[in-house]
């Protein structure tokens, strides 16, 4: 009989398990061992600005949430645009009473910053970015000088303080066929936490987009898996045929 293989899921903690729950139902053993937590900022924001932004723009779940904790009942015109990447990211903005008006085709920052430039904003509009504190600056650069655009940083990732030891020794004990990585501090705070070697992660990491891979490497790890897409219903399937 097939050994049944065991999968470390490194991301946050979420009430949106459809990844997690696609790869059990494919036979494997998930482990969720998060490396992050999401803690909310409250940056300034004066909403009495907000009819002046054309667009509110959001590259994550995290983000909409961010935006509508800082936010609180203070209404939003209804004739300003939301943006988001993928469909999650929408379905999250749903859940605050709003629609999106372009949901990007892509699943990257690249992506949506060219899609904004080349089809769906003007140089009089004013932009208003929704994201991580630790999020590149992929479409500020793009953006910037053809029409304005303002920052709001409304989240960070810190390392998880609760952390499993039974799940720290099944890792050191090299008890798990991959780890999957979903951001640049999924992966550092991996080693911080478990102190993982190469020769331990070796032909045992996945990760989701180029931005990940390249902190993997960075660190001078080896990816088994570097996903063709940002979107996490692809990268799940992808981790199904290498294993």
């Amino acid at each position: 009989m097939e050994k049944q293989r065991t999968i470390i899921v490194t991301r946050a903690k979420t009430d949106d398990l459809s990844f997690e729950n696609f790869l059990l139902e494919n036979g494997y053993t998930v482990i969720s061992f998060p490396t992050i937590e999401i803690s909310y900022l409250k940056p300034n924001l004066d909403t009495t600005q907000l009819q002046n932004y054309s667009h509110i723009v959001f590259t994550s779940q995290n983000g909409v949430i961010g935006f509508f904790k800082l936010l609180g009942k203070t209404p939003i015109s209804v004739q300003t645009q939301f943006v988001c990447i993928g469909a999650k990211t929408a379905k999250t903005l749903e859940q605050f009473g709003y629609k999106a008006d372009v949901i990007s085709k892509g699943n990257t920052a690249e992506n949506l910053a060219n899609e904004l430039k080349n089809i769906h904003i003007k140089a009089t509009d004013s932009i208003l970015l929704s994201v991580g504190k630790k999020a590149g600056t992929v479409i500020e650069k793009s953006l910037n000088g053809f029409c304005k655009i303002t920052r709001l940083d409304v989240y960070n990732t810190i390392q998880a303080q609760s952390i499993s030891q039974e799940y720290i020794e099944t890792i050191k004990n090299e008890l798990f066929d991959l780890a999957v990585f979903t951001s640049p501090s999924t992966f550092e705070n991996f080693i911080a936490i478990t102190g993982a070697s190469t020769q331990l992660l070796h032909n045992k990491i996945a990760c989701i987009g180029t931005t990940t891979a390249g902190k993997v490497l960075e660190m001078g790890f080896q990816p088994k898996l570097i996903s063709s897409s940002a979107n996490l219903d692809v990268f799940a399937k992808e981790i199904i045929a290498i294993l």
